[in-house]
């Protein structure tokens, strides 16, 4: 990838055979609420593709809210394995 800029995300990454989890940060300025939405629906990801939402972060949501973010990231990771075992 040599210009983030023009990645396509939905042209170039249209599937992920792998869980995936989005955390888009309330006070983002670089990459818009709308964008992620829109991708996080239309990607193909049977593994599930959650989107949660950040409140008090932005692009470094680490910076904004450790807490908060470890919360959710671990409570993804904890269900993901849940469901693995149920298996």
């Amino acid at each position: 990838m040599d210009d983030m800029n023009s990645f396509d995300f939905f042209k170039e990454v249209p599937s992920l055979q792998l869980p995936v989890l989005f955390i888009h940060g309330g006070k983002e300025k670089h990459v818009m609420p709308e964008l992620i939405q829109k991708y996080s629906e239309q990607l193909d990801a049977p593994e599930g593709k959650p989107l949660l939402w950040a409140d008090k972060s932005s692009h470094a949501f680490h910076i904004d809210d450790p807490r908060g973010n470890e919360r959710r990231l671990i409570a993804h990771l904890t269900r993901k394995k849940d469901l693995t075992h149920a298996l």
